[in-house]
């Protein structure tokens, strides 16, 4: 039930451009900064002993013409383990659902309006 994972590339842009829009998206979803480094930003929100901890992770790295970004997304608990954010199965739907959109949400700030092509879930 693990994390769903996107994966994609951005043209001209700059991968601190991608971390400052992360890190400015967290408190518009409620998620704080968990970590941080160079390449990357951890959001979250909760925590996995009572409720749940909704998670997601922004990498960026510049490549030739561009930034490779990998978005991961999450929601973990000590009954469940981590689960991706694929909004359909029956199991956990309700967090299913608020992690999915949170998650597009995200991707369509960074120029993927549409992000079921690019999102796996796993």
């Amino acid at each position: 039930m693990g994390r769903s994972v996107a994966q994609f590339f951005l043209k001209d842009i700059a991968p601190d451009w991608v971390l400052q829009t992360a890190t400015a998206f967290g408190p518009q979803a409620k998620l704080d900064v968990a970590d941080a480094s160079p390449g990357h930003v951890t959001l979250s929100a909760g925590s996995e002993c009572v409720a749940g901890k909704k998670s997601m992770r922004v990498a960026a790295w510049p490549v030739e013409g561009g930034v490779d970004v990998q978005v991961e997304a999450w929601w973990e608990g000590v009954q469940w383990g981590e689960m991706n954010a694929h909004p359909r199965p029956f199991a956990g739907r309700l967090v299913r659902k608020d992690l999915w959109k949170t998650t597009a949400r995200l991707l369509a700030l960074l120029g993927i309006p549409n992000p079921e092509p690019v999102v796996r879930h796993y």
